[in-house]
């Protein structure tokens, strides 16, 4: 009977830390991880216009970072953490077209780098972003001219 009970409260404990590490739920953790790039660029847009700066979001295959224009070079924002470098977790893969012609970011080129630019004006390089996991959930950021984003699973229908 002492047996039982303990393994009962093992698997009440095993339950609840499963639970509270969302352990399999990859469509969550890419939702989250393109709602984090979508905060972080909204923030990037604010201070670019309040400090008169320009900015870029340069995306790898694996991560992504801040960039701001000093003296004609871009140059990696270092000293503000909300602008770190950010790595993508190794089960998802970054899809990124920015739409000014450059050479898409995905798995099937050898492009290195996606830039999204974001000027001291407001306005933002329109793009496409998808984070795909490989379970095959994924969800998708469009950005258009003036800033505007939305992010949503391409798998349903939406209202724009």
């Amino acid at each position: 009977m002492e047996l039982l009970v303990v393994l009962v409260i093992m698997g009440i404990l095993l339950s609840y830390a499963m639970l509270s590490l969302n352990i399999g739920d990859m469509s969550t953790k890419t939702n989250e991880e393109v709602r984090r790039i979508q905060g972080l660029l909204e923030l990037a847009q604010e201070e670019a216009i309040l400090k008169n700066q320009e900015m870029a979001l340069r995306f790898s295959s694996q991560s992504y970072e801040f960039l701001t224009l000093e003296e004609s070079d871009w140059v990696v924002i270092k000293g503000i953490p909300v602008y770190r470098k950010r790595n993508i977790p190794e089960e998802m893969h970054l899809h990124v077209q920015v739409k000014d012609g450059s050479a898409a970011l995905n798995k099937k080129n050898s492009a290195e780098h996606a830039v999204v630019y974001i000027l001291s004006s407001g306005e933002v390089s329109p793009f496409e972003l998808t984070i795909e996991a490989i379970d095959g959930s994924r969800y998708r950021l469009i950005s258009d001219f003036l800033g505007r984003t939305r992010g949503f699973n391409p798998d349903y229908e939406f209202a724009s």
